[in-house]
């Protein structure tokens, strides 16, 4: 909190006294800040009482009783910290340092509840070359004979129960504290770590005697330090860059490091607040709490999606293909193959696996690997096992105590990505040889780019304006479209497409009973299931939701679409810019029917139109999509490019 020297006093208590409510209601309270009333002046005794008492009847006491404020001529304490807390030991103080012309204060809280040690320890696998050279020697050993049954889930559990226990044997996890957590900046010289302790040892010596000489003292070595420090540290950048140059991917790292730009792997707040605003502290109840708020979001989206037609609607436009997918088995070759096209990534999943370790394996355990996908696809079933994530919340923007300010980041079994890839082939061979998806589907497509969707884009609204028409881009927005395909929907799109027998059952198996848990501070929430979305991270994920979406297209005859994965964006043209309106108007409408029918939710704040034009506008051109209006924008970033409307 902040209050304006020379301000009222009395409104101020008025104010906190107006937060009783919030106050109350929390187990753990602390209201702090620059206050500007001197607790330390004896001419403010009876205004001081009264700050206090109002302080009092909120439950709330003071921690700072030191001055906090020190000039030549004064000492003062107007900064402060009050807090609820009687039932913890409650650490409170001054920093000496000169940041700024006040003191800092601090407060520590020390709970036996609340450890803070799993955040500084860091868990890594040694997989130095001799362990994994061990690790194969084992495997190259192993009789894997037990594997060789038909139930594939049995199958699978065996080999995992193999390689897993022989893994852990050979490359252990390793525990060891962050030491860089703590590290100084690599720029901070010796010789600059000195000067620090000599400036704080001449602040500490102006706070001593209050004298002007002592402070003039101070404040030119500070002057010098900064500029020493900014110097240094500039050096040491430029060097970096330079040493760097001619490779981008370092290039780019070292500028996110300057801008301070996060990489990924951000730090939790050891504090969240919950639906109810109840705050949470431990690990296991904050992880689970995420995981929570992740697998409802396709749920709770769904639920508030009105729809009064029958599920048989939504597929009712979808030509019933008279040809059925058949599913060929794989071979140790196609297994190898389809390992080595994978990105050697360090993101370890559930069982502790990264890529680059199963490349290393591949060709030793690629026999029985490929028994279990061949199970998988001529039994119609997939692992049980394969369904587990592993969900890593990564912050976006905006509060950091929110559950709402993270996405997840999913981590599947490596195996899974194997066999998905395997599935993927064919199921796309089927796809592309039958013309099933539309023209207009840019996304996750061979041959079918973003520059491409830009080029329909651009160039069918330059042949309008050629044409002397107006065209009407309407960008539309789906909140969450990923996390809320509808499983049933979805298999009975894929039934219509040809997609019957066992690669329908395979499927309908690979959609069902999948299971998350979210990991954070080297902690696991519990399992939880995931009943709407298609599983993100996936392989086959991006395939099955433009399939989802594919028969939008079938909506309008008039509009134009453009389509990449959940980037919906339609177009229309005409002469007469009044009857253009009220025709996207009546198309936008029916879409929106589209989406309601389809569990999908279109953001009507998010979602944007351009008339795009060379000539002067003169009429209304409102834009409604169930009764609410559409906002009209001059520009539009579409697919990482800025169009302008003219």
């Amino acid at each position: 909190m902040y209050r304006k020297p020379g301000s009222c006093v009395e409104m101020f208590k008025e104010k906190i006294v107006d937060m009783y409510d919030d106050i109350i209601n929390r187990k753990m309270c602390f209201v702090c800040g620059d206050f500007n009333i001197d607790l330390l002046n004896p001419q403010m005794q009876n205004a001081n009482t009264e700050f206090i008492n109002s302080m009092f009847s909120l439950g709330l006491y003071p921690l700072i009783t030191r001055p906090t404020r020190i000039t030549k001529t004064s000492a003062t304490l107007i900064d402060n910290i009050f807090t609820n807390i009687l039932e913890y030991d409650v650490l409170s103080g001054l920093v000496i340092t000169d940041m700024s012309d006040h003191l800092p204060v601090f407060t520590v809280v020390q709970r036996t509840t609340v450890t803070t040690q799993s955040e500084s320890v860091v868990v890594t696998r040694l997989k130095n070359q001799e362990a994994v050279n061990s690790f194969k020697t084992d495997l190259m050993e192993q009789n894997w004979e037990e594997v060789y049954v038909e139930d594939v889930n049995m199958a699978y559990g065996k080999f995992l129960n193999i390689i897993t226990s022989l893994y852990e044997k050979n490359c252990p996890l390793l525990y060891k504290v962050d030491k860089n957590k703590y590290a100084k900046k690599p720029w901070i010289t010796k010789g600059i770590q000195k000067a620090c302790r000599k400036k704080n040892k001449l602040y500490k010596d102006f706070l001593k005697k209050r004298t002007e000489e002592a402070e003039q003292n101070y404040k030119i070595y500070k002057n010098k330090l900064i500029s020493i420090m900014r110097s240094s540290k500039r050096n040491y950048y430029s060097k970096l860059l330079e040493g760097n140059k001619s490779n981008i991917k370092n290039t780019w790292r070292i500028l996110n490091d300057v801008i301070k730009k996060g990489s990924g792997t951000n730090s939790l707040p050891n504090i969240f607040l919950t639906k109810d605003n109840q705050e949470i502290y431990q690990s296991k109840e904050i992880a689970n709490e995420f995981n929570k708020y992740f697998t409802e979001i396709g749920p709770d989206l769904a639920k508030d999606i009105s729809n009064t037609k029958l599920d048989a609607d939504a597929v009712s436009k979808i030509t019933n293909l008279d040809k059925t997918i058949f599913i060929q088995g794989t071979n140790e070759n196609e297994v190898i193959t389809v390992v080595k096209t994978f990105k050697s990534k360090k993101s370890a999943d559930l069982h502790g696996f990264d890529m680059s370790v199963v490349k290393e394996i591949i060709e030793i355990i690629a026999k029985p690997l490929t028994h279990i996908c061949n199970q998988s696809l001529q039994s119609g079933r997939f692992p049980e096992r394969m369904k587990v994530a592993k969900v890593i919340p990564i912050y976006k923007a905006g509060d950091k105590h929110d559950f709402s300010n993270y996405r997840p980041i999913s981590i599947l079994s490596q195996f899974s990505k194997i066999l998905e890839t395997i599935f993927h082939k064919r199921l796309y061979d089927f796809i592309e040889h039958h013309d099933i998806l539309s023209e207009q589907q840019y996304g996750f497509r061979r041959d079918r780019t973003t520059s491409l969707a830009i080029v329909d884009l651009v160039e069918k609204i330059s042949d309008a304006i050629d044409n002397k028409q107006y065209a009407v881009g309407v960008f539309l927005d789906l909140t969450k479209a990923f996390d809320t395909v509808n499983h049933d929907l979805l298999i009975k799109k894929l039934c219509r497409y040809g997609i019957r027998g066992v690669a329908y059952d395979w499927i309908k198996s690979y959609l069902e009973n999948r299971l998350q848990y979210v990991h954070i501070n080297n902690t696991d929430s519990q399992l939880l299931t995931v009943t709407t979305g298609i599983p993100q991270g996936s392989v086959l994920g991006p395939l099955l939701f433009i399939l989802y979406i594919n028969d939008i297209c079938l909506v309008s005859k008039t509009l134009h679409f453009i389509l990449f994965a959940d980037d919906t964006n339609v177009l229309s043209f005409g002469k007469d810019l009044i009857t253009l309106m009220d025709k996207v108007e009546k198309e936008l409408n029916a879409l929106k029917c589209w989406f309601n029918l389809n569990k999908l939710t279109l953001n009507l704040n998010k979602t944007k139109f351009i008339i795009f034009t060379n000539r002067a506008i003169t009429v209304d051109t409102n834009l409604k999509i169930n009764n609410t209006e559409i906002e009209r924008a001059n520009e539009i970033k579409f697919l990482g490019v800025t169009i302008e409307k003219s």
